[in-house]
C-alpha cells in the first residue's frame, strides 16, 4: 500500500541563482482518497522557495488537485541595475465530478492564480516561462429533468503578467429555457399548421466584471468601475418549406437590459476640460428588437460514368451547391425618443460629441442607426465514386472538393459603397495526409490613382487579402500489431507511477526535453511532416504613391523522427521565416532504450530559449531517484 516517505532532491546550477538543491521534501499519505507531498529548494545566491501539493480521490464521486508554491527570488547585488528582490506565488486547483455522483448538476473547478512575476522569475518549465496569460474558473451547472430549465454559474479570473492587468468576472448566472413550441397542440391531428410551426426561447443574464491590475484589486476605485447588469433575451423563429424545396425561416429578436447605474459626463469651463459626474444609481430599463427572415435550399447534379461501361474506375461525379439569401432590419435607437443616446460639450468650442450614460455597464447599449442589409452565401462541394477493391461495397467514395465557399451582404442604407467585401475560402483534403486551405478576400469597388476607394464596381474585383497553406506527413509502413519495445504498458503493474503526470498535456518534443522520464515509441521507424503558409495582404493609409503597402508572409514549419536504431530514436521541430530569413525556435532530442534504464538528451540549440538538459535513470517509477541530470538552464539566457 501507499507510503509516506522523503523526496530525493535534484541538484544544479543556474548563473543568476547560483547552485541550488530543489523539490527535497517529504510525501504523506492522508487516509485512503488524497495525499500530501511538500517541498522547498535553497539556491546559494539567496533565493529559497516551498510548494505544497495534494490530490484526493473518492471513487464515483470526485477528483481534483491543489498545488501551491511560493517563491522568494533575490538576483544581482543590492545598488546593481539587476539587482532583483520579490516574492510570488502560484495557486493550482483542479476539481471535477463524476456524472454518476449527482445527475443533473455538476460542479468543475480549474484555478491557475499566479503573481506576475512568477512566469519570469519563478517557474522551472518552458511551459510556464512562455505563459503570459492564465486563467482560472469556478462552474456549476443544475438542469431539470423533464423540463426545459437549466441553471448555470460561473465565476473567473484573467491575469496578463507582462502589463500586470487582471480581469474578474464574480460572478456570471445564465438562466435558459430550451426551445419550445407554444402554440402546438397537445392532441395532434393531421398535419402542423403553420403557427404550430413557431418556436421560442429564453436566456436570462447577470453578471458583474471588471478590469484592474494587481495593485489595484481590493480598492475603492476597482469597486466602482466594476460593469454590472441583467440581460434578457427573448428569440422567435419558425421555419417553413415553400414547394418542398425551398426552405423559409423568419425570425425576430427582443432584447431587455436593466442596469442599475449611470454616468454622465459634463464640460467644465473652469478647467476647460470633460468631468465625469459621480455615478447616478437606480433602475434603468433598456430595450431593442429586430427582424430578419433567410430562404435556403440545395440543388444536386451528377454525371454517372457506368451508363456505357460498368467497369470504369470513376463511377461518378456528383456536386453539391447550397445557395442562400436573408434579409435584416433593426430601427434607430439611437433615437432621442428612447432616451439611450446623449452628448456632451467635447472642447471651449462649443463642439458636442454623442456618447452614453449607460455604456459604464455590462452589456452596453443598443446600437444607434437603422439598419437594413440583405446577406449571401454560396457553397459549394464535389465529391467523386471510384472502384476499389479494398472497400468491402466494392465503390469507395473521394471527396475532391470539401467546401468551396463565397459569401458577402449589402447595406441598402449606406451613402455609397453598401456591397461588403467578399470572403472566399477553398478547402480539401487529398489522399488522407495532404491538406490544402486557400482564402481570399475580394472588394468590388474600383480604386482611385491614390489608393482609395469609390462607388463603381470593378469586375472580377480586387483582393485584399489571401491565405493559403498546406501540409503533408511521410511516414514508413508499419505492423501496428506490434507493442513499442519499450511501451509503458508493459511495465509490471507495482512499477506504475501512481502520481498525475503534471506534462500529460503537453507537446510530445516538449514532453521529452522536460520530463526525465520518457517511453519513446520505437515500434515507428520515421515519420516526416511539414506545413508551408503564405498570407497576403494590403493596408490602406498614407502610403505614397498608391496610398496603401502590401504585406506578404511566409514561414514553413516541420517536424519528425527516425530511429537510428531499433532502440535509438530521435525526434525534431522546428520552423523557417522566409520574411525574416531566420529560423524558428527548434529543438531536437535523442532517447536511448537501455531496458531497464533510459537515457535521454534534449537540445534546444538558437533562439531566446535555447538550452540543453542530459538524463539517464531507471525506468521504474518506484526507483525514479535513481538518476543522473545534467544541464545548461534556460534562465540564464534572460538576464
Amino acid at each position: 500500500g501507499p507510503k509516506s516517505g522523503l523526496l530525493m532532491p535534484t541538484y544544479g546550477e543556474e548563473y543568476t541563482k547560483g547552485f541550488f538543491l530543489r523539490d527535497l521534501g517529504y510525501y504523506f499519505t492522508l487516509g485512503d482518497y488524497a495525499d500530501l507531498a511538500v517541498r522547498g529548494g535553497i539556491y546559494t545566491l539567496g533565493s529559497w522557495e516551498a510548494s505544497a501539493a495534494s490530490r484526493y480521490i473518492k471513487r464515483y464521486k470526485y477528483s481534483g488537485s491543489f498545488n501551491m508554491q511560493y517563491s522568494n527570488i533575490k538576483t544581482g547585488e543590492k545598488g546593481e541595475p539587476d539587482y532583483i528582490k520579490q516574492s510570488n506565488f502560484r495557486i493550482q486547483w483542479t476539481h471535477s465530478q463524476d456524472p454518476k455522483a449527482n445527475p443533473g448538476s455538476t460542479f468543475s473547478a480549474s484555478v491557475n492564480f499566479a503573481t506576475s512575476g512568477y512566469s519570469k522569475y519563478s517557474a522551472t518549465n518552458l511551459n510556464d516561462i512562455l505563459a503570459t496569460q492564465t486563467n482560472s474558473s469556478i462552474a456549476y451547472s443544475k438542469n431539470w429533468a423533464g423540463t426545459p430549465f437549466s441553471l448555470s454559474a460561473n465565476m473567473s479570473i484573467s491575469q496578463n503578467s507582462q502589463n500586470k492587468t487582471i480581469s474578474v468576472t464574480l460572478p456570471t448566472l445564465v438562466f435558459n429555457v430550451s426551445r419550445f413550441y407554444p402554440f402546438k397542440r397537445k392532441e395532434k391531428t393531421g398535419k402542423d399548421r403553420w403557427y404550430e410551426k413557431i418556436s421560442m426561447q429564453y436566456t436570462g443574464k447577470m453578471t458583474n466584471s471588471v478590469s484592474t491590475t494587481e495593485d489595484k484589486i481590493f480598492s475603492k476605485e476597482t469597486l466602482d468601475n466594476m460593469k454590472n447588469g441583467i440581460e434578457h433575451n427573448i428569440p422567435v423563429s419558425a421555419s417553413f418549406n415553400l414547394f418542398n424545396y425551398i426552405n423559409i425561416s423568419p425570425s425576430a429578436n427582443y432584447n431587455e437590459k436593466w442596469y442599475f447605474k449611470k454616468v454622465e459626463l459634463e464640460w467644465n469651463p473652469v478647467t476647460n476640460s470633460v468631468d465625469t459626474l459621480p455615478a447616478q444609481y437606480g433602475f434603468y430599463r433598456l430595450y431593442n428588437y429586430n427582424f430578419s427572415v433567410s430562404t435556403s435550399t440545395t440543388v444536386y447534379g451528377m454525371y454517372d460514368f457506368t451508363k456505357k461501361r460498368r467497369d470504369r474506375k470513376i463511377q461518378a461525379i456528383r456536386h453539391t451547391i447550397t445557395p442562400s439569401i436573408g434579409f435584416s432590419y433593426a430601427p434607430d435607437f439611437g433615437d432621442p425618443k428612447y432616451g439611450y443616446q446623449s452628448s456632451y460639450q467635447s472642447d471651449s468650442t462649443g463642439t458636442f460629441r454623442p456618447y452614453s450614460p449607460y455604456s459604464v455597464n455590462a452589456y452596453g447599449v443598443p446600437s444607434s442607426g437603422r439598419s437594413m442589409s440583405m446577406n449571401f452565401s454560396l457553397s459549394q462541394n464535389l465529391e467523386m465514386k471510384v472502384l476499389s477493391k479494398r472497400d468491402t461495397s466494392g465503390v469507395k467514395k473521394i471527396k475532391l472538393i470539401d467546401e468551396l465557399r463565397l459569401s458577402g451582404s449589402y447595406n441598402f442604407l449606406a451613402d455609397s459603397m453598401g456591397l461588403s467585401t467578399i470572403p472566399i475560402s477553398f478547402r480539401t483534403t487529398l489522399f488522407g495526409n495532404f491538406g490544402i486551405n486557400l482564402s481570399a478576400t475580394l472588394n468590388l469597388y474600383k480604386l482611385t490613382p491614390d489608393g482609395k476607394l469609390y462607388d463603381k464596381l470593378f469586375l472580377p474585383g480586387r483582393i485584399e487579402s489571401t491565405g493559403w497553406s498546406f501540409g503533408y506527413t511521410f511516414k514508413s509502413r508499419q505492423d501496428r500489431t506490434e507493442r513499442a519495445i519499450n511501451d509503458i504498458t508493459s511495465i509490471p503493474p507495482e512499477y506504475m507511477n501512481p502520481f498525475y503526470d503534471p506534462y500529460g498535456n503537453m507537446d510530445p518534443v516538449l514532453r521529452r526535453q522536460y520530463m526525465a522520464q520518457t517511453y519513446y515509441d520505437f515500434s515507428l521507424p520515421w515519420n516526416f511532416g511539414f506545413n508551408y503558409t503564405v498570407n497576403y495582404s494590403i493596408s490602406r493609409g498614407n502610403y505614397p504613391p498608391k496610398g496603401y503597402k502590401k504585406n506578404i508572409t511566409q514561414t514553413i514549419g516541420f517536424n519528425g523522427s527516425v530511429n537510428l536504431t531499433p532502440k535509438t530514436g530521435v525526434t525534431f521541430q522546428g520552423g523557417y521565416d522566409i520574411k525574416q530569413n531566420k529560423l524558428t525556435t527548434s529543438s531536437v532530442s535523442i532517447s536511448r532504450d537501455l531496458h531497464c534504464w533510459q537515457m535521454s538528451f534534449s537540445w534546444i540549440p538558437f533562439g531566446y530559449h535555447r538550452s540543453w538538459s542530459f538524463n539517464i535513470g531507471v525506468k521504474a517509477a518506484s526507483l525514479s531517484d535513481l538518476k543522473y541530470d545534467k544541464s545548461q538552464s534556460m534562465y540564464d539566457n534572460m538576464y
